[in-house]
């Protein structure tokens, strides 16, 4: 079983937690990742939280991506595994067996 410590940077998911919990994944909240193209100070504690998850080995997961700039500025910033609006929309299961490609005669368990 993996933790992950979702929708970090906002609420009660505060960067304390890092040494109290075993998680393995950080998810950024998209509150951090959404002006990471246009604020440098944005991208200043963007890579700071990068720098973190690598010395803890964590899997670092931003949330919120919408756009191709967004995108390019996270990747240069480390962080590798992007979720969000750029890559697809939420979608019943048999619209994401179509979008993968899956034919009628194969099911998603």
């Amino acid at each position: 079983m993996r933790i992950a410590l979702d929708d970090f940077g906002v609420g009660y998911s505060n960067i304390g937690y890092l040494r109290r919990l075993p998680i393995q994944t950080l998810k950024l909240d998209r509150l951090l990742t959404v002006d990471v193209a246009q604020e440098h100070e944005a991208r200043c504690i963007l890579g700071a939280i990068v720098q973190i998850a690598r010395a803890l080995d964590l899997r670092l997961v931003a949330e919120g991506v919408e756009d191709p700039g967004q995108a390019l500025w996270l990747s240069h910033l480390g962080c590798r595994h992007l979720q969000g609006y750029l890559f697809g929309r939420p979608m019943p299961a048999e619209a994401f067996a179509d979008y993968l490609g899956f034919d009628g005669a194969r099911r998603i368990a």
